[in-house]
């Protein structure tokens, strides 16, 4: 309660290094072009899924999303030590675990890291989630876009 944005994030995520990392997870992804993939052969420390590009107060967590391309961008962390964990946050944070220019997953994340744009994904025996800083407890969770479900205006 006494700690908001970017602040309470990095708190959040050193808290995670006092707890175990990574979790066994079966997480199955739909591509545009009609195929699929499944990851559930390993543990996993986060998997999220965004449309838009920053969340936890300013994490560049998916520096290639776009809200309108009807596409959710798929960021899936395999199960890292604790070192690897803290070496490479400043980089998650400031979005340079992709790559721009290639956009595949930049070379210092490669061994521990999947960046994939899906039309759905479906992710199962997870303890919780987190829906935009609102925690939830469930054992499964599949994720789209629902496409004209928001109607805005602006004055």
């Amino acid at each position: 309660p006494f700690l908001s944005g970017s602040l309470a994030y990095m708190m959040g995520a050193f808290n995670a290094l006092f707890h175990k990392i990574g979790e066994r997870w079966k997480i199955t992804l739909k591509y545009p072009d009609g195929t699929g993939e499944t990851f559930d052969n390993e543990e996993f420390s986060l998997a999220l899924f965004s449309n838009g590009k920053y969340y936890g107060g300013g994490f560049l967590s998916a520096p290639l999303a776009e809200t309108d391309d009807g596409l959710i961008d798929a960021v899936i962390v395999k199960k890292v030590s604790k070192p690897k964990f803290i070496s490479l946050l400043n980089k998650y944070k400031k979005g340079l675990h992709v790559n721009r220019d290639t956009k595949n997953v930049a070379e210092d994340f490669k061994e521990c890291m999947i960046y994939k744009k899906c039309i759905s994904a479906h992710i199962e025996n997870i303890k919780r989630i987190c829906l935009d800083g609102e925690m939830m407890y469930t054992n499964s969770a599949d994720i789209r876009i629902v496409k004209n479900a928001l109607r805005y205006s602006v004055i």
